[in-house]
């Protein structure tokens, strides 16, 4: 989104860390609906509680809520035995603040994934990675290699593809 900017490492941290937040809270509901706070957010991504990190969690959000995703050819149907294009969102967002008796500011606020999203999670086709060992990763091209071979290993212990196709799989 042209007023957000384009995703960024820090992006694929926070959505990483809000799917550390479906599996804690046992699993993607049905109607994908994921209540949470930023603090929460901020607490898994092992970020210090100020003002700062806080601004910069929620425009990842928002960020990450205002991208579309092309995905040509990307599904296959069993029942049709054809692959299918979507169109979708990661996820919509609701902000909400209110201010609790004593005047100090209490959150509540709900992602929404798209439906595609809940039944990939729900089909098991999105895998649940080790969200700490992903962020003990320093190097961008680390943390986007851990995500690329954990998913294209399965259940396997190995996995392989030529060095120039694994160049663009990264882009460098």
């Amino acid at each position: 989104p042209e007023e957000y900017g384009d995703l960024d490492i820090f992006d694929q941290d926070v959505y990483m860390a809000v799917n550390a937040l479906v599996q804690m809270r046992g699993g993607m509901p049905v109607d994908g609906k994921i209540p949470f706070t930023i603090y929460e957010i901020v607490q898994i991504l092992g970020l210090s509680t100020n003002g700062k990190n806080y601004a910069k969690v929620r425009r990842s959000i928002l960020r990450i809520a205002k991208t579309l995703i092309d995905a040509e050819n990307a599904f296959y149907s069993r029942e049709t035995l054809s692959y299918e294009s979507e169109h979708f969102i990661i996820w919509r967002v609701h902000f909400e603040a209110n201010a609790d008796k004593y005047g100090r500011a209490s959150e509540r606020h709900t992602l929404r994934f798209d439906e595609l999203l809940v039944r990939s999670h729900r089909a098991g086709h999105i895998k649940p990675l080790d969200v700490n060992f992903y962020l003990s990763l320093e190097r961008t091209h680390a943390k986007s290699l851990y995500r690329r071979i954990d998913q294209r290993r399965g259940d396997e212990l190995v996995w392989s593809v030529r060095l120039q196709v694994l160049k663009e799989l990264l882009g460098m």
